[in-house]
């Protein structure tokens, strides 16, 4: 997904579908609220792993997340600017070829998926 215009941190960037905790929730009901809030759906992800990372605009630990659904994705515009579904190996191509349309914990984040699971879904 591509952040909006609006946002403080990487406006008009492709990152992760959803991100954002608050303190008084555990990771996995902040998952599950952002998952509603940003892009309407009611899913159980899957923790793959957490990361940390750290740049001139962020300093954060980051957990990934995986999800399936048939449903349709309904974004939050105030959030989301454009939903683009591609595949695992196009986008490790255009990561690589194009990074500079990408949020730096995406770009992180994504690395380390590659390392663990190539371009597969977890299972």
């Amino acid at each position: 997904m591509k952040r909006s215009a609006n946002k403080r941190w990487y406006p008009n960037l492709y990152t992760f579908s959803v991100s954002g905790t608050v303190d008084n929730e555990t990771n996995s009901e902040c998952i599950k609220r952002e998952i509603k809030e940003e892009i309407g759906l009611d899913l159980e992800p899957k923790e793959l792993f957490t990361f940390r990372h750290f740049d001139n605009q962020d300093n954060a630990f980051a957990t990934v997340y995986f999800a399936i659904s048939d449903k349709n994705i309904i974004p939050d515009s105030q959030e989301i600017s454009e939903i683009k579904l591609v595949s695992l190996g196009y986008l490790k191509k255009d990561m690589t070829t194009d990074s500079e349309k990408y949020t730096l914990p995406f770009l992180e984040g994504m690395k380390i998926y590659w390392q663990k699971y190539g371009v597969e879904l977890p299972k």
